[in-house]
């Protein structure tokens, strides 16, 4: 019975989206999972950061795109976890506290850098991992978005309790610590500048499903929000998507001053 509530809600609140919010209902991680495909060429050096057990890329899409992966996660149970063949290397560390070899064509950051404690060293650390002119690619929540308030504010096993009993499907990618570190479109862009990496494109979002589960309460954060996403989408956004490009010079080591 709860689940049938539950899905009835959502359905509702979908519904809505696409009748009078139409221009605001574009998926953020699904626009993510179009896009992050067409930066990464044929034949390239990707690296996947926090994919852990469910890299970006299939075994099938490596073998098929001839792509040669480096998956990177402090929890080296996670990626040993990831299907054979998703990853031809892999790094064990924080992404705070890599100092890569300046020799990746893309890295590709999909619902990890929210979950960093230092967003800054995070982005010296992609910085380290790309090669001058290579790409970054990511996808983050909004850390002024309601939902990101609220997880930073409820103890971490209330959160997952209701996270997963209401939204059973996210137990495999969600419910890790967050803290929101540097994770505004304008921070993010700063940092990249910060480790040699120029932000040329930003995409704004404004749906999450977190308050889908209860149709009233979602059309009154549609209502409340929807003039501030209007005038202000960079600062009220749900999610973003940056991508950056990597500068000519040679970059290692800590940005701290």
């Amino acid at each position: 019975m709860f689940r049938k509530f539950v899905n009835f809600n959502v359905r509702v609140s979908r519904a809505c989206d696409r009748l009078v919010f139409r221009e605001l209902s574009i998926d953020g991680n699904e626009t993510f999972n179009q896009i992050a495909p067409t930066v990464v060429q044929p034949g390239q050096r990707v690296a996947d950061v926090g994919g852990g057990k469910t890299p970006f890329f299939s075994p099938t899409d490596v073998r098929q795109r001839k792509l040669v992966v480096t998956g990177i996660d402090i929890d080296g149970r996670e990626l040993s976890a990831a299907p054979e063949g998703a990853y031809q290397d892999a790094i064990v560390c924080a992404l705070e506290a890599c100092n890569g070899a300046n020799d990746h064509d893309v890295v590709v950051a999909q619902s990890v850098l929210e979950h960093l404690i230092d967003g800054r060293e995070a982005m010296r650390g992609i910085g380290t991992l790309l090669r001058p002119g290579g790409t970054v690619i990511t996808f983050c929540p909004n850390r002024r978005a309601w939902f990101a308030r609220l997880n930073v504010l409820l103890p971490e096993r209330v959160k997952r309790a209701v996270l997963f009993s209401v939204f059973p499907s996210k137990r495999e990618r969600q419910g890790f610590p967050a803290h929101y570190d540097g994770c505004t479109p304008l921070e993010m862009s700063i940092n990249m500048r910060r480790a040699g990496i120029n932000p040329v494109d930003v995409k704004y979002y404004f749906v999450s499903s977190y308050f889908m589960f209860f149709f009233p309460l979602y059309l009154f954060w549609r209502v409340i929000n929807y003039p501030l996403m209007r005038l202000w989408p960079s600062r009220y956004c749900e999610t973003f998507i940056v991508v950056g490009v990597r500068e000519g010079r040679q970059f290692g080591g800590s940005s701290r001053t």
